[in-house]
């Protein structure tokens, strides 16, 4: 049979505590732009299928304060975080970059995974300022080598 539908889980404010190791991922759209709504299937379903011993969490971008105040508080060094790919890296949606930004520079102790981005700082003096304001945030994870 064909699969013609996606199942969609109920959303919950508790997050999970258990054994199993989490894989956070930070910035899911919730607004419909559909080419955004499709990167973030489409990384769901790369993570449960190269990362299946770990727990998917979804935090939508607009609950990234308290989703992140919420993660301090139950991972682990075994954890992984992520920030959704796309097109938002950089000056020109910097909501998407501040969020992102925080993410990174939040859980420093953790394997921390980007997804692929298009990146533009423009080449003006806001620009500048925005882009020093992200490498000091991205310096700060550590190198997974």
């Amino acid at each position: 049979m064909t699969d013609f539908y996606i199942e969609t889980t109920k959303a919950d404010k508790t997050l999970p505590i258990n054994s199993r190791p989490k894989f956070f991922a930070f910035g899911i759209p919730s607004y419909t732009n559909l080419g955004d709504q499709a990167v973030s299937l489409a990384q769901r379903a790369y993570i449960e299928h190269e990362f299946p011993e770990f727990q998917y969490i979804e935090i939508l971008e607009e609950d990234n304060d308290a989703g992140i105040e919420a993660v301090k508080k139950i991972i682990t060094s075994q954890d992984i975080v992520s920030f959704v790919g796309g097109g938002n890296m950089g000056n020109l949606y910097l909501d998407h970059e501040r969020a992102r930004r925080k993410v990174f520079s939040t859980f420093v102790n953790n394997l921390t995974i980007s997804f692929p981005q298009s990146i533009h700082f423009e080449d003006n003096e806001q620009g500048q300022r925005e882009q020093k304001l992200s490498q000091e945030a991205y310096q700060k994870i550590r190198t997974w080598f």
